[in-house]
C-alpha cells in the first residue's frame, strides 16, 4: 500500500474555509480520501459523517480535547463509532497556562494519559500524544516534558502523533526521537518551516516542500519508523498551517502539499533472481529516489545474500517476498524458461511484475500472463527500457517531428560470437527461450516499435552455426555448451506505417564493421545508437547534406555511467521502465514499458523462427501503441504527470 492510500489532511487547518461543506468540497477536489477530525466534530458525529459518505471520504483519525476524555469518554468512544473506519485519537495539547509547567504536573499526566489508553485499548482504540515544541524543554534536569510523559506512561499502549516540524522548531532532531520511541509511533503530522524572516503572518510555517526541511530525508523516517504498524496502514496527517489565508489559498496549497507527498513516496520493490543482471536493477535502484528494493530472493540463497549484503536489503524466501503487503512490484530476473511460471506467481500474489526480457517464451504464456493480471487487477511490465534513453529519445523526437520525411526501410544488426566467451553461466543462452533473436532481438525490435510502430508481417532464414559451444569464462571454463536454437537470423520486418526493415542477429560473427541501426526516409536517413544501451550519437543527414550528430543533452538518461569490459563508456539506467511503471501506478497512467509492447515484441521474435521452418511469411496478429515519448529533463522527473 503506497502511502498516498493512508494520506490525510486534518480539517482544523483548514478552518479558514468556514462551513464543514465548503471545507469538504476542497478535500475532494485537492485530490485527499481521508481526513483527520477534530473534537467539535466528534460532538457532531451523525450529521460529519453524512457530509463525508456523500463525498466519499473517510476519517483516518482525530484529535480530542483532555476535558472529553474525562468527562464524556462514552461520547467520544460513541463518535468513533458512527464515524466508521478510524481507530485512532490524539490529544493535542495541553491549555496554554499548562505549557510552561514543571515535571510535578508532566508526569501525573503522562500517568493519566497511560490510563486512558488502556480503557480506549479495551475500545479498540489508539490513543496517543500529539507533540508540539513545549514539550521539548528540560523540565528534570535535561529530561524534557515529552520524556516526561513517556516515561509516566512506561507499559502502556500510549501512541505518539509525532508532529515533526514541532520537533524541529523544539531543537529537535526528528529522526533520533522516532529511532528512540519508534514502538509508539502510530502517525506523523508534516508541514514545512519558512526561511526565516519569511511567512511571519503564518507564524513562519509554509505548506510542505516549499520550506527549509529536507523532505527526502524526512519522509523516510517518517514513512517506516522502527516500531508498530497503525492497524490498516501508517497514516501521515497533512497539517496545512495556513490560518490568517484568504480561503482559497488553503484550498490550492492543501493540493500542492497532496501532489507534494505523493511525489515523495518511495514504492517498495522485491526482486526474485539474483544473477549476473540484478546488479543493474539493484545499482539503479540505488540512486533512485522513486522505489526501493525491500528483499532480494533466489533459489540459490548464497546468490541472494551476496547481492543482500552488497546493496543492503533483506533476503527473503520467495514465498516470504511475495508474502510482503509492503512490496507492489516484484521485479523477475530468473532465467527466461521460468519468466512465465514466476511472473505468474507474482500475479498471483496481487503483485504487478516487472520482467528482464523477454516477456516469456511463447506467445500463450504471453496471452495467459496478460489474463491473469488483468483479472488481478495488477499491471505487466517489461525490459528493454533502453529505448527512454536520450540517444533513442533523440531519435524518436527526430523522426516524429518529419526530419528524415516518411520512414521507408531500415536496417538493424547485432554480431558477437557469443556468450560463453564472459558470461559466468551462459548455458542458459542457447537452450529453448534463449539464443540471439530472443536475448538481444527485443532491443532491437522494441526500439523499432518505438520509432515506427507495431509490426505485420515477417520473413525471416534462421541458422545454427555450431552445434556445440565451448565455454572460455570463469567458472564454467571447458565446459561444452549443446545448442538447440539458431544462432544466426536474418529477417525482414513488415510494418503498419508501410515501412520495412531487414534485421541480422548473430553470434557466429567473430568481427564486422555493420552500425547497429540506419533507418531511411523520403527526405533524409538517420543513425540510431546502440539499442542495448541507452545513450550515443545519433546521426541524421537531410537529403544529400552532411551527416550531423542529434543533440541528445536536453534528453533524460543519457549521460556515460559505467565502462564495458571492452573500455566503451556507456549510459546503463536499466531499472527506468520500473520507474515509469511505478509513477504511472501511482498516477493512474499507461507505463511505456508495458506488458502489451512486450507480448507484441514477443510475437515478433517467435515469427523469425516460425517463417524459416515453415517457409513462408508470418503475420503478425497482435498489435500496440507506440509508447508515449518522454519530456526534456534531466532524471526521474519526467515520469511525474
Amino acid at each position: 500500500m503506497g502511502n498516498t492510500d493512508i494520506l490525510s489532511i486534518q480539517l482544523y487547518t483548514l478552518r479558514s474555509l468556514g462551513e464543514l461543506d465548503r471545507v469538504l468540497d476542497t478535500v475532494k477536489q485537492a485530490g485527499y480520501r481521508h481526513v483527520e477530525t477534530v473534537g467539535s466534530q466528534l460532538d457532531d458525529a451523525e450529521n460529519v459523517r453524512t457530509k463525508l459518505d456523500v463525498r466519499g471520504l473517510k476519517v483516518s483519525s482525530s484529535h480530542v480535547s483532555l476535558a472529553a476524555l474525562r468527562e464524556r469518554p462514552d461520547v467520544v468512544v460513541r463518535a468513533c463509532r458512527t464515524l466508521v473506519g478510524f481507530d485512532q485519537l490524539f490529544m493535542p495539547a495541553v491549555p496554554p497556562e499548562q505549557r510552561q509547567s514543571d515535571a510535578p504536573f508532566w508526569r501525573p499526566l503522562g500517568c493519566e494519559l497511560g490510563e486512558i489508553a488502556e480503557r480506549m485499548r479495551d475500545q479498540g482504540i489508539a490513543f496517543g500524544y500529539h507533540n508540539h515544541h513545549w514539550e521539548l524543554a528540560p523540565k528534570d534536569g535535561a529530561k524534557t516534558a515529552l520524556e516526561l510523559i513517556f516515561e509516566a506512561a512506561a507499559g502502556s499502549p500510549l501512541a505518539w502523533q509525532v508532529d515533526l516540524a514541532w520537533l524541529v522548531r523544539g531543537g529537535a532532531d526528528p529522526k533520533k526521537w522516532m529511532q528512540r520511541y519508534g514502538d509508539r509511533v502510530v502517525s506523523a503530522h508534516v508541514k514545512d518551516i519558512a526561511p526565516e524572516g519569511q511567512n511571519e503572518d503564518q507564524d513562519g510555517w509554509a505548506d510542505i516542500g516549499t520550506g527549509v526541511l529536507d523532505w527526502r530525508d524526512l519522509w523516510q523516517a517518517a514513512g517506516r519508523p522502527p516500531g508498530r504498524r497503525a492497524r490498516g496502514g501508517w497514516w501521515s496527517s497533512m497539517t496545512s498551517p495556513l490560518i490568517l489565508r484568504r480561503p482559497r489559498v488553503p484550498a490550492t496549497l492543501s493540493s500542492a502539499a497532496w501532489e507534494f507527498n505523493r511525489s515523495m513516496e518511495r514504492i517498495d520493490i522485491g526482486i526474485i533472481g539474483c544473477g549476473n543482471i540484478s546488479h543493474s536493477y539493484l545499482k539503479g535502484a540505488a540512486r533512485s529516489e522513486m522505489v526501493r528494493v525491500r528483499s532480494v530472493a533466489d533459489l540459490q540463497m548464497e546468490a541472494a545474500r551476496e547481492k543482500a549484503a552488497q546493496y543492503g536489503v533483506q533476503v527473503v524466501t520467495v514465498d516470504r517476498l511475495l508474502a510482503d503487503p509492503d512490496i507492489q512490484i516484484v521485479i523477475n530476473l530468473t532465467v527466461p524458461l521460468a519468466h512465465a511460471q514466476v511472473s505468474l506467481q507474482i500475479v498471483e500474489a496481487a503483485k504487478h511484475v516487472y520482467s528482464e526480457k523477454p516477456l516469456v517464451t511463447r506467445l500463450s504464456e504471453a496471452e495467459a500472463l496478460m489474463l491473469a493480471a488483468a483479472a488481478k487487477g495488477v499491471r505487466v511490465g517489461c525490459a528493454p527500457d533502453t529505448f527512454l534513453g536520450a540517444g533513442h529519445q533523440a531519435c524518436r523526437r527526430a523522426i516524429d517531428s518529419g526530419r528524415i520525411g516518411r520512414p521507408i526501410a531500415g536496417t538493424a544488426f547485432f554480431a558477437t560470437h557469443g556468450m560463453e566467451h564472459w558470461h559466468p553461466n551462459p548455458e542458459f543462452f542457447f537452450k529453448r527461450g534463449g539464443g540471439p533473436m530472443l536475448d538481444v532481438g527485443p532491443y532491437y525490435v522494441t526500439q523499432l516499435v518505438n520509432l515506427l510502430g507495431p509490426v505485420v508481417r515477417v520473413a525471416a532464414q534462421a541458422t545454427m552455426g555450431s552445434a556445440t559451444r565451448t565455454v572460455s569464462s570463469d567458472p564454467m571454463k571447458g565446459s561444452i555448451i549443446h545448442v538447440e536454437v539458431p544462432t544466426t537470423v536474418n529477417g525482414v520486418l513488415s510494418f503498419a506505417n508501410g515501412a520495412s526493415v531487414t534485421i541480422t542477429t548473430s553470434w557466429d560473427v567473430w568481427k564486422h564493421r555493420r552500425v547497429p541501426f540506419e533507418i531511411y526516409g523520403s527526405e533524409g536517413s538517420m543513425l540510431v545508437p546502440d539499442p542495448n544501451f541507452f545513450g550515443g550519437e545519433p546521426m541524421l543527414t537531410e537529403r544529400d547534406g552532411d551527416w550531423t550528430p542529434l543533440d541528445i543533452s536536453a534528453h533524460p538518461f543519457g549521460k556515460p555511467n559505467r565502462y564495458t569490459s571492452a573500455g566503451a563508456h556507456v549510459a546503463d539506467n536499466r531499472i527506468v521502465g520500473l520507474l515509469d511503471m511505478a509513477a504511472a501506478v501511482r498516477d493512474n497512467r499507461p507505463h511505456r514499458a508495458s506488458g502489451k509492447l512486450a507480448m507484441h515484441v514477443l510475437e515478433v521474435l517467435c515469427a523469425f523462427e516460425r517463417s524459416s521452418a515453415e517457409g513462408r511469411h508470418i503475420m503478425i496478429e497482435t498489435s500496440c501503441e507506440r509508447p508515449e515519448p518522454l519530456r526534456l529533463g534531466n532524471g526521474e522527473e519526467v515520469f511525474a504527470s
